[in-house]
């Protein structure tokens, strides 16, 4: 009888084991980037607070992004009026969810329109160690004043050039998978600021432990992490690293070529380029060491518009060739979600309507072909709602980490388009929350033909109920035990 109590209790709890550590594989980051400055926007556009606060129950972390820069001192700033106004202060976010994680993003795309572009940030990084001190010093006061749990790395390092489509580039696309453009530098030219920022890192992270901060890293669009991360080295460091896999292609960088912005996979026709993708670029920092689970696939809630002409034809298949550079409001290229889902036929009522495409491969688009004017005419890239759920379970088959959104403020956080609020926020949680099919475990114990079947436990919650079962079981069985 001891013997037989013996095996039960032990299969209960490897059982158990087994059940916590499947719960705890099966959670997924879903990062939320909110810009800060997206409250300063003018109406409908206007995330105020009020939908700040209603997203977090979606999220595992917010980011706020982001401070930036001075050029001169290498000092970090809030580029909001009144810095961060009280009812947007993370204390509050965490008091409506006190497990959420709420990070200071520093760099970000738009610190790099200034005079100094984003060479300032390779003049810091190989700057004297007195300038890294000062600058994580400050950091740390600022961390400490908004009371964040950590700080997020997303430095606008130079990009990639759009390259020229020619013999010669492709050429260089196959000595230089990761690169792009004409004239570009090889790639040892650069790799003297892997070592800066590997260097640069390690202080942070020694400082970010000693002020009990998290710390991680964020790639921006089209930086060339061959060019400047020893990934085998710094992903250490990092509570995890996200990858911004979209804006491969956009109409500021290719303004007479319309094609998918943020592909999932590549695309071998038409000469594209290789690394321009999703998988490319998580399979990148794969095979350089990086473990998946520290890897968040980024997925943005906005798309990029090109404009049609004449002569890009009427089929609206991508390469589209001829546009004209940006085909958005005020000659910007970026459209938020809302604004392209009310463009879509089944919304429009005024005008020509859109035609919709999706390749489950590439991504989503839209067009209207131009009229005989010369006018009206656009095409537009994005995931929306659907697609981004599709990325999601390429994050959920690679075993990443999860994904991260850009941004909160981009979606349809007002339901505007279907009176669903944060409709691509939404669907991208149901999908990381969605289980695998349910398998049946058989627990033996001898004799060999007694089998007790075992369905795993559908909440977390249920661990506390199987633990006092155990503990219960072992109070009989050392009942019916002699002594």
């Amino acid at each position: 009888m001891v013997e037989l109590k013996q095996h039960i209790l032990f299969a209960l709890l490897l059982y158990l084991l087994q059940l916590t550590r499947g719960q705890e594989s099966s959670v997924k980051n879903l990062v939320c980037y909110y810009d800060m400055e997206s409250s300063q926007r003018y109406g409908y556009a206007s995330f105020t607070s009020k939908y700040l606060n209603q997203s977090v129950k979606y999220c595992s972390h917010v980011v706020y992004a982001s401070a930036h820069m001075d050029a001169k001192t290498y000092d970090i700033y809030l580029p909001v009026k009144n810095q961060i106004a009280d009812s947007y202060k993370p204390r509050n976010l965490k008091k409506l969810k006190p497990q959420l994680k709420v990070y200071l993003s520093i760099g970000g795309d738009r610190d790099d329109k200034d005079s100094y572009g984003p060479l300032k940030y390779l003049h810091f990084l190989e700057s004297s160690d007195y300038y890294h001190r000062r600058f994580i010093t400050k950091t740390m006061e600022i961390l400490h004043m908004y009371q964040f749990d950590g700080l997020d790395l997303a430095l606008p390092l130079p990009r990639n050039t759009p390259q020229d489509e020619s013999n010669l580039g492709a050429f260089l696309k196959d000595i230089n998978p990761m690169g792009g453009g004409e004239g570009r530098k090889a790639e040892t030219a650069n790799v003297q600021y892997r070592h800066v920022y590997s260097k640069f890192v390690t202080e942070l992270k020694k400082e970010c432990d000693k002020n009990k901060f998290d710390l991680t890293m964020t790639v921006l669009p089209n930086v060339n992490s061959s060019d400047y991360y020893d990934v085998a080295e710094i992903h250490k460091h990092f509570k995890f690293i996200n990858l911004f896999a979209f804006d491969f292609n956009t109409p500021e960088r290719s303004p007479s070529k319309a094609d998918y912005s943020a592909p999932l996979y590549f695309n071998p026709h038409q000469n594209r380029l290789p690394y321009a993708n999703a998988d490319f670029q998580i399979k990148y920092w794969l095979q350089q060491g990086c473990p998946a689970k520290k890897l968040n696939l980024g997925i943005a809630t906005y798309g990029r518009a090109w404009k049609l002409t004449t002569r890009s034809g009427l089929s609206g298949k991508p390469i589209v060739e001829d546009t004209d550079g940006p085909g958005g409001y005020g000659n910007n290229s970026l459209l938020s979600w809302p604004s392209i889902c009310r463009q879509l036929s089944h919304q429009r009522r005024n005008e020509r309507p859109l035609t919709e495409r999706t390749d489950t491969s590439y991504g989503n688009y839209a067009f209207r072909p131009a009229n005989a004017r010369n006018a009206g005419g656009i095409w537009i890239s994005y995931d929306g709602p659907k697609f981004a759920a599709t990325k999601v379970s390429y994050a959920k088959q690679k075993d990443l980490g999860g994904v991260v959104i850009y941004d909160l403020s981009r979606d349809d956080f007002r339901g505007l388009c279907h009176n669903i609020e944060f409709p691509i926020l939404k669907s991208i949680r149901e999908k990381l929350i969605e289980s695998q099919p349910k398998q049946t475990a058989v627990i033996r114990s001898r004799p060999k033909s007694a089998k007790t079947l075992i369905r795993p436990a559908a909440r977390q919650s249920r661990n506390n109920d199987i633990l006092k079962g155990i503990v219960n079981t072992a109070n009989i069985l050392s009942i019916w035990t002699p002594q």
